[in-house]
């Protein structure tokens, strides 16, 4: 495994925790079951849509770290100025 490769790992573990921290505090902030049927919908949805948030996050954060191994492996010199 290649120093990007943990890279990416260490971040996708990262990333996954927080979002899935993130998905289960707004549920239950905003999510009142009145029934068993209800708090276990409350539950598996809170799974899959933590799962799909942070999917979509990883995905994100290794584009991100490619795009910043590609700068470093360019000959071009970066312009990290925003103006």
């Amino acid at each position: 495994m290649s120093n990007i490769d943990m890279a990416k790992k260490l971040t996708a573990w990262a990333v996954g925790l927080s979002a899935g921290w993130i998905t289960t505090n707004a549920l239950r902030n905003n999510v009142n079951p009145e029934s068993k049927l209800q708090k276990a919908e409350a539950v598996v949805g809170g799974i899959v849509v933590g799962s799909m948030v942070s999917d979509a996050a990883e995905s994100y954060t290794n584009r991100k770290i490619d795009e910043i191994v590609a700068i470093f492996k360019s000959d071009e010199k970066p312009n990290f100025i925003v103006t």
